[in-house]
């Protein structure tokens, strides 16, 4: 398998302009990665595209290999900008790397270790007015109530106003005010992380520190620019509030004055930033010798925060309750493994049946006939479960991906709906912008009741 092309692709996003990293192989194969840098969209572009000759025609399963190449070869060693654009195409390989063999990204890594990751809330679900520029207390603490009533156990506040390298008793008036009404709000048993942005000189954070510790923070983040090092330590050692800092290093060399000075108490990777996955892995194992906690760093977008599968995995789930039997297709049996396990991680393990041509005969069969009985609700396959298998009746089909032909299409979504007066039912779920036209122009033909063009060779 090689590497065929690498592309960046941007979608706005206000704040944050969403940087996503399509990488193609000549396998078919398609990885997805992203390298979302506020305020540096067009240069992260260009460091994509810079880095795209470098590995081309490589293997893209060669992850360490790869990485190796694009931060070494290229001599001078890259920033912020360079490790976004590095970490963006590291990721896609991972995803390529997971389709491959058929496993989830969480199996080539050391395998699942809990159940459960507890997630915080930034006030108005991270909107930019809400985190950003509200500072007014009532509304604060408002949006912490909400939080709270969404299921959050935590969250996070910039109580901190934009401040002098020594400012004076104001504004700290106003964070201790507006912490606490915070914390009234949302009560004793709800932590809270006060990040102070790199607003604040290691002298100034340890004033807010001492206004905010009778409101228990969960801990300080930035409370200096994240060169300072020194001031890191200074405002960690006079300070009883646990310190958290990281999202804007890159790479383990960066991280490791931090960890020798155990100049915090968190540190907080960001993948698209660091280096990617593996990278951020081996920032993990260093933090670990010295007893540093890991948060990984994420305000970005839907790749990043592995959105898209999660919400089609969702909606599909929800969409198996409301039904009596549905089929769910996809386009290879790799694909077919992965959305049947999702599938049983939200429905359970009975109730989530997988159909394709590797499986033995008398699997597939138990597959059918379990739907046919209405013993399991979804079966998920592949073609082979296109034509000529009697399945019983299907209320819905689910097709994950752009059909490649309207002939599919129709054959696939007519596979429910088998009753006099009943209309065959298919929701199609477009797995990237390009699937999402292929889509719609499959709908607008069907609906027009346009077939394939079929050309007999003479």
């Amino acid at each position: 398998m090689r590497i065929t092309a690498i592309t960046p692709i941007v979608v706005n996003a206000r704040l944050r302009n969403w940087v996503f990293v399509k990488v193609e192989t000549d396998a078919g194969l398609v990885g997805w990665g992203e390298a979302s840098l506020e305020w540096k969209t067009r240069a992260v572009v260009g460091a994509i595209q810079d880095l795209a000759p470098f590995i081309l025609g490589e293997d893209p399963r060669r992850i360490e290999h790869l990485y190796q190449i694009m931060y070494r070869q290229p001599f001078f060693r890259p920033g912020i900008i360079g490790m976004s654009a590095i970490s963006g195409i590291e990721m896609a390989c991972w995803d390529i790397l997971g389709q491959s063999l058929g496993v989830p990204l969480y199996q080539l890594l050391g395998g699942r270790v809990r159940d459960q990751v507890r997630l915080y809330d930034h006030l108005g679900g991270g909107a930019m007015e809400s985190v950003y520029l509200e500072m007014e207390a009532e509304r604060m603490a408002e949006r912490a109530r909400q939080s709270v009533e969404a299921g959050y156990t935590a969250v996070k506040v910039l109580v901190v106003p934009r401040t002098r390298p020594l400012d004076g008793v104001a504004v700290l008036r106003q964070a201790e005010r507006l912490m606490a009404a915070i914390r009234e709000a949302v009560g004793p048993e709800i932590d809270i992380m006060v990040d102070l942005h790199g607003r604040t000189t290691p002298e100034m954070a340890l004033q807010y520190a001492a206004v905010l510790a009778p409101y228990r923070p969960l801990f300080l983040e930035e409370p200096c620019l994240p060169e300072n090092v020194d001031g890191l330590v200074q405002v960690a050692r006079a300070t009883s509030i646990p310190i958290a800092t990281g999202e804007r290093l890159v790479t383990r060399f960066q991280f490791r004055e931090l960890f020798e000075k155990r100049a915090c108490a968190v540190a907080q990777p960001d993948l698209c930033h660091c280096g990617g996955l593996w990278e951020a892995r081996k920032i993990a194992a260093m933090a670990e010798t010295y007893y540093i906690s890991i948060a990984p760093h994420n305000p970005l977008g839907p790749i990043a925060t592995h959105e898209l599968w999660q919400e089609i995995y969702d909606r599909i789930a929800a969409r198996v309750r409301a039904h009596r039997a549905t089929l769910v297709f996809v386009h290879t049996r790799r694909q077919v493994e992965r959305v049947a396990h999702q599938l049983s991680e939200r429905l359970g393990r009975e109730q989530v049946a997988a159909h394709h041509g590797s499986l033995s005969r008398e699997t597939r069969l138990g597959a059918e006939q379990r739907l046919k009985a209405a013993e399991v609700p979804v079966v998920v396959a592949t073609a082979s479960l296109e034509l000529g298998i009697d399945i019983g009746h299907v209320d819905l089909v689910c097709h994950v991906g752009a059909p490649r032909l309207l002939s599919t299409l129709l054959q696939r979504v007519g596979r429910s709906g088998h009753g006099l007066e009943v209309t065959p039912k298919g929701i199609l779920y477009p797995l990237t912008r390009d699937e999402l036209v292929q889509c719609a122009a499959a709908v607008r033909a069907v609906r027009a009741g346009e077939l394939d063009r079929v050309t007999i060779p003479l």
